[in-house]
């Protein structure tokens, strides 16, 4: 069951956190680098009209003053220079950061358990990992990175300054500190509000999101052009994007009473220390050298903090959004490293009994359970049709069985072993399945077969043959090597409704697991293309357990025994002639489903 970690780490560990994601060595260079060329331009900037009142009032020939001021300008011209490469690789240290972060988040979706990606949660928490940690340039481990650099030059920058203050007026970088103090609290208080905010339009982004997949996704653009949808989904995203801006218009005016509170604050410590100055000067309390460095010191530490509040309130809340990408990652790796080192059963490479133990199983959010108290025994090596309704948890039970959804209560047992003392990627290799909806992958013919680039070519050549795939491979121009989907090559050959059926089969087959699962796996077929499916079902599955579902219940009699489903359990169970006999739900829903099926099915049944 998906929970998602909420832990607020705080913004230097999460820093620390980032960091660990910096492989470039030169990255640390880089950032000292930037740290002493900043400090450079800043302070020898702002001693240089100081120096240059001293040297003239101590009446410094012309010759050693021009000297001075030239080494004064190499060094501050060295400084600029540096600064740009410097910069540059910080700037590609974060963006490698953000790389392999996003290369994380997408490889861990295949790495959770199945039933994670059901859960609106979990959908919901990659979402705010994606839109504020990882996809936006201005949010997230980018911003952490380039914030933190920027705190960093201008800290020490401030503090050189603050340091040489200290010797003229003592009080001066103590009241520039309090004044700091006091921005940073209307800082915090704005956090605090644009973090309220941002989760009264998480909605927003969810609804804008859904409808942006719908729009893309092949099935949901057919129904949106056929009924016209445009309207009312353009509708739907204009109301979700007033809302937002709405929201956002109340975050900008909140930030500018924050900004507001800053300035007075900063006038207010400007108006103090000038007048201060201004006396001393008046009263010969201090030299002109000293007052021309004090007076241009702090106009270099007011610019300084204020780049240096800007950082601070933009680190803290990527440190924030970063947040949500770090709880993510741990809520991931802390399922995939159960599953690779708990101390996990041997799993057997034959077919042995599947047995549910009072199995139920409820989705995420819903009302009812889909599997109810279910009691049941699959026998090894024999073929098990299941049938029933829609609705009734045939798909369901298939998934529990293979170990992609957990049961809510009870256990499953693969002989008598429960099914959660093996490894769970071993144990998903127990089984062969073919799912009505399976994905053609932008790959060649053989590759989706074996689903490896590593492939014995005679074996997917026998999987070819035994699921009737022949005469369709001879019609590509490269057999088996033949790239499927539009998807990336060009050239690329998109297969039929029934060919990807019978690809899905030969996949299966490939495998040749102890366990095969056929989910409705002729429902692209026509009539005789099922049947000579049907005839070649018993040899092909010889040896093996095999679950078949099905709609058609006439198509289900080659099998050794027929579960019809209602409700989540077992209701009825035997031979196609047995369950006719007793007159049941089977019975009743064959009677209604031969009146469509044909002269063929009416016969089966008088057989």
């Amino acid at each position: 069951m998906f929970k998602l970690q909420t832990k607020q780490h705080g913004a230097w560990r999460t820093l620390i956190w980032n960091l660990k994601w910096a492989h470039n060595p030169f990255f640390w260079i880089a950032l000292i680098g930037i740290i002493i060329t900043n400090a450079i331009i800043n302070v020898v900037g702002t001693l240089i009209p100081a120096i240059t009142v001293s040297l003239l009032a101590r009446n410094t020939p012309l010759g050693s003053m021009a000297l001075i001021i030239v080494g004064i300008s190499l060094v501050l011209a060295g400084a600029q220079w540096f600064g740009p490469p410097l910069d540059i690789l910080s700037k590609t240290t974060a963006f490698e950061t953000q790389m392999l972060q996003i290369n994380k988040f997408l490889y861990d979706t295949v790495r959770v358990p199945y039933e994670w990606l059901l859960n609106p949660k979990y959908d919901e928490a990659r979402f705010d990992a994606a839109r504020f940690g990882l996809l936006n340039m201005t949010s997230g481990s980018r911003q952490l990175f380039s914030t933190f650099v920027t705190l960093m030059q201008t800290a020490v920058t401030i503090i050189i300054l603050l340091g040489l203050l200290f010797t003229i007026k003592w009080w001066i970088p103590l009241f520039i500190i309090v004044i700091g103090l006091a921005a940073d609290s209307l800082q915090r208080w704005h956090q605090r509000y644009r973090q309220r905010q941002r989760k009264a339009i998480a909605g927003d982004y969810a609804r804008e999101n859904y409808i942006d997949r719908a729009s893309m996704s092949e099935d949901g653009s057919k129904d949106i052009r056929l009924y016209h949808l445009d309207r009312a989904l353009d509708h739907e995203q204009q109301q979700a994007i007033q809302h937002e801006q709405s929201v956002n218009a109340s975050i900008s005016m909140h930030q500018f009473w924050q900004e507001s509170g800053i300035s007075v604050l900063t006038g207010v410590r400007n108006l103090v220390i000038y007048l201060n100055l201004l006396t001393a000067i008046l009263t010969k309390a201090i030299s002109v050298a000293g007052f021309t460095y004090a007076f241009n010191a702090v106009s270099s530490v007011s610019q300084q903090l204020s780049m240096f509040m800007v950082a601070w309130g933009e680190f803290k809340q990527a440190a924030h959004d970063t947040d949500n990408v770090r709880n993510l990652f741990a809520t991931e790796d802390a399922i995939s490293n159960q599953s690779a080192t708990d101390t996990a059963a041997k799993l057997p490479n034959v077919p042995l009994p599947i047995t549910f133990d009072h199995v139920y199983y409820r989705y995420p959010d819903a009302d009812a359970d889909t599997i109810s108290d279910l009691n049941l025994t699959i026998p090894e090596s024999t073929s098990i049709a299941l049938v029933g309704v829609n609705g009734a948890g045939k798909s369901t039970l298939v998934n529990l069985v293979m170990g992609l959804l957990q049961p809510t209560k009870g256990k499953i047992l693969l002989g008598d072993t429960p099914i959660t003392q093996f490894n769970r990627d071993d144990y998903h290799r127990y089984f062969a399945p073919v799912f009505q909806d399976s994905d053609v992958f932008a790959d060649t013919v053989a590759a989706n077969i074996a689903l490896s680039a590593d492939f014995d070519e005679d074996r997917v050549n026998d999987a070819i043959d035994q699921a009737g795939l022949r005469d369709t491979i001879k019609q590509l121009a490269h057999g088996t090597g033949t790239q499927l989907t539009h998807y990336i090559f060009d050239d690329g050959v998109e297969l039929s409704g029934g060919q990807t059926q019978k690809l899905m089969l030969a996949r299966a087959l490939y495998r040749d697991a102890p366990v095969v699962i056929l989910d409705e796996p002729t429902a692209a077929l026509d009539a005789i293309a099922e049947s000579n499916v049907y005839q070649h079902y018993r040899q092909m599955m010889h040896g093996k357990t095999s679950i078949f579902i099905s709609h058609r219940l006439a198509s289900t009699q080659f099998t050794d025994e027929i579960m019809f489903m209602k409700k989540g359990r077992i209701t009825e169970r035997g031979t196609h002639k047995q369950l006719l006999a007793s007159g049941g739900d089977y019975a009743k829903l064959f009677a209604i489903q031969s009146q469509y099926y044909g002269k063929e099915e009416q016969n089966e049944q008088q057989a």
